[in-house]
């Protein structure tokens, strides 16, 4: 994808034993990896508001809010 973007799939699993949050990223093209890791080095704010967002909108479809 270009410089501006790329479609990225966020897996989010929740573990009951621990209660800690994963993340998982993919499937990406290998120049999708590159341009991820850079957007978070350079973007971190907005990366964090970005994936707060779409976890809060997965969680509450899971508990049907």
């Amino acid at each position: 994808m270009g410089d501006d973007a790329a479609h990225i799939e966020v897996t989010v699993a929740v573990s009951t034993e621990t209660k800690k949050v994963h993340l998982g990223f993919g499937p990406m093209e290998a120049g999708d990896v590159v341009w991820v890791i850079h957007h978070i080095a350079t973007n971190p704010a907005s990366f964090s508001e970005m994936v707060l967002e779409h976890l809060t909108e997965a969680l509450l479809e899971v508990e049907g809010i």
